[in-house]
């Protein structure tokens, strides 16, 4: 079995976490580090991301509240994708109830992206997308917070879209 990398990993800790796309440095990490990696296998890539907390002690509250928040939002948005629906409206809820929890100004980037032969492909999670959610597509849901100057949560796997509803990969 041959592997390789779907893309250049995303590896940050404490405050440089809450930059989506942070380039690894040699800084020591002390309080949380967020991995964003894949592999590709047959021409196809995966896409994980994996929120550690190393510190509970040194670990700002707004970080545990972001992880505790992102976590119901995934939920709620794997509860409500079901083939027919409409993508930007999902995403619009799971977005309400972020800022709803007061994270209005920290929400980054879209809720998940297409995957497969590329690493993003169609569809787009985001709240502009009026295509609706089609049986057998593949994508990841990645809510993600971000607090410059203290850090950024995400939480990252891919799925895919059944008739009853989503299976994680």
């Amino acid at each position: 079995v041959k592997l390789e990398e779907s893309f250049f990993p995303v590896i940050a800790g404490d405050e440089n976490s809450s930059y989506p796309h942070h380039i690894p440095e040699g800084k020591k990490i002390e309080k949380y580090l967020l991995i964003d990696f894949g592999v590709k296998y047959n021409y196809y890539h995966s896409d994980l991301t994996r929120f550690f907390i190393i510190d509970k002690m040194k670990t700002d509250k707004l970080i545990k509240k972001a992880f505790n928040d992102l976590n119901k939002a995934k939920e709620i948005a794997l509860h409500l994708i079901k083939p027919g629906k409409v993508i930007g409206k999902v995403v619009k809820e799971v977005e309400n109830y972020l800022k709803d929890r007061g994270w209005k100004d920290n929400l980054y980037h879209t809720l998940g992206h297409g995957i497969g032969i590329e690493v993003h492909e169609y569809p787009s999670l985001s709240n502009k997308n009026r295509d609706i959610f089609k049986e057998n597509m593949v994508f990841t849901i990645e809510p993600g917070i971000y607090i410059r100057g203290i850090g950024g949560v995400r939480i990252e796997d891919v799925y895919l879209l059944k008739k009853g509803g989503v299976e994680k990969l």
